[in-house]
């Protein structure tokens, strides 16, 4: 009973302590159970999941290789060249100082994931604890929303920069939330905000989505307490902001000025932009395809190649690229077949006798995932439209409470990262496949959706028992039908 005791007091669960048993209890210890299977599923993944199957794998491996050397990578190295060097970092270092080989260093790379997904739950579980510290059913929706996302566990897998920018994205909003709440921010809380955007920008370079949301809402959250802010007050923020750039600058200003000077432009990338910015740029089909009638058919490349809806949803919920559920072994090489090589490989309509593969399989069943997935992704759209309606309520100053602006600050972020990603695609369009539509590069905005949604559903559990009810019928059942997508298929066919 001393464990039962500890368990349910202040200091573990920062709340007034808890009876052992309650119902309350039991929500509480549910928390901290989704937020363990969480991370165990994203462990098991990483320590099974082949280091050179995911998105642009080889190239990543070949920045390890190059930092490992001792200087940047270019073009002629990988064609990541253009990529922040945080997340390779530390593998680099330890390869460059000789106590890691190359495979170790890379096997470490992905490893890292699983102490950066730690960082992301145990974030986000602080952020809703902050909004409502004595609900735990919020936070216990919160982080179930989190937990039903396949591309949260798929990303992770993988040697990518997004985990890292999402862990640094949601310290950034926890610090101005820890602001906006308490109503306190020193030069302490600066130099983490400046370290955490300097960091996030060092990690990838859809970090800088979010600037911008930061900037309007700090604009916006001025002007509605002009009055209050006094010419003193004002001298502090300048202060704390010159600050803060300063830290960004020194943090991750450097990598962009080689970026600059070496490639001509702080925005590089592995292939050129159009010479316009126009909408013309996309085919029609790009806005406006819904799949062919194959989205709960075949949800797996080459289908509804291009089709930015359909290929965004199927890699949301599903495997559509075809590197973490979908997969074709060639026994008489002994190696995973890359997916852009499987429309040669199967040119035919046959399947080769030394090929293994569950790839006309398993499209079935991806199809049901979409469609039983309808359910929660209204709910998620859904709370969107309310979030920007009660954000909306803010900047009228209709209401005023410092939820509401934290509510206020991540839908921004979700819309500003939703246009700029957009404006990406437009800027860089691949008619042929539509390899730069991954649901995989918006992963910061994920965890701020399940905060967002969390919080339509508290205002429904409020006012409508019913609808409480069935938002757990409709997402644990989801969840369930769900869970296998949640384990690599890699990782179970190297296990086999």
């Amino acid at each position: 009973m001393g464990v039962v005791r500890f368990l349910g007091s202040e200091r573990v669960w920062g709340g007034g302590g808890l009876r052992p048993f309650s119902r309350l209890y039991w929500r509480v210890l549910g928390e901290w159970l989704v937020l363990g299977l969480i991370n165990l599923v994203v462990w098991i993944n990483v320590w099974g999941h082949p280091p050179l199957v995911g998105y642009d794998a080889s190239g990543h491996v070949l920045y390890i290789w190059t930092l490992g050397n001792g200087r940047l990578p270019t073009p002629y190295d990988t064609h990541e060249f253009f990529s922040p060097p945080l997340p390779y970092a530390l593998p680099a270092l330890l390869r460059w100082l000789g106590w890691v080989e190359l495979d170790t260093a890379v096997e470490l790379a992905q490893g890292l994931n699983g102490l950066v997904s730690v960082g992301i739950t145990v974030v986000l579980w602080r952020l809703a604890r902050l909004l409502y510290p004595h609900d735990a059913e919020y936070r216990l929706s919160v982080v179930v929303l989190l937990g039903i996302m396949p591309v949260y566990y798929k990303t992770l897998t993988f040697i990518r920069g997004e985990p890292w920018v999402t862990l640094f994205v949601l310290l950034v909003v926890y610090e101005l939330a820890v602001w906006l709440i308490d109503g306190r921010f020193g030069r302490g809380q600066a130099v983490r905000l400046g370290v955490w955007l300097g960091l996030a920008a060092l990690s990838r370079q859809w970090a800088f989505l979010v600037f911008p949301a930061l900037f309007f809402f700090l604009v916006v959250y001025g002007w509605r307490h002009r009055e209050q802010i006094g010419s003193r007050e004002i001298g502090r923020f300048v202060r704390y902001a010159v600050l803060v750039v300063g830290l960004i600058l020194v943090i991750a200003g450097w990598f962009y000025a080689h970026l600059h000077l070496t490639y001509g432009s702080v925005a590089a990338f592995n292939r050129a932009p159009e010479s316009q910015f126009s909408l013309a740029n996309q085919s029609r089909q790009f806005y406006l395809g819904l799949g062919d009638g194959l989205l709960f058919a075949d949800p797996v490349r080459p289908s509804f190649a291009n089709q930015l809806i359909p290929t965004f949803y199927a890699e949301f919920w599903g495997d559509y690229e075809g590197y973490f559920l979908v997969y074709v072994w060639d026994a008489a090489k002994e190696r995973f077949v890359p997916p852009f090589a499987w429309d040669e490989l199967f040119g035919s309509g046959e399947i080769p006798p030394y090929v293994v593969t569950n790839r006309f399989v398993i499209n079935r069943w991806l199809g049901w995932v979409n469609g039983v997935a309808l359910g929660v992704t209204a709910v998620f759209l859904v709370a969107f439209v309310w979030s920007g309606v009660v954000s909306w309520y803010w900047w009228r100053g209709v209401k005023n409470d410092s939820k509401t602006a934290v509510y206020s600050l991540c839908w921004l972020v979700l819309l500003i990262s939703a246009i700029g990603y957009l404006c990406f695609l437009i800027l860089y369009p691949n008619p042929g496949n539509g390899d730069t539509i991954k649901a995989t590069y918006l992963l910061h905005t994920y965890p701020l959706l399940a905060l967002l949604t969390g919080a339509f559903w508290r205002a429904v559990r409020l006012r409508w028992h019913w609808g409480n009810r069935f938002l757990w019928g409709l997402v644990g059942g989801t969840a369930v039908f769900l869970a296998p997508a949640f384990i690599s298929r890699y990782a179970l066919f190297m296990w086999r």
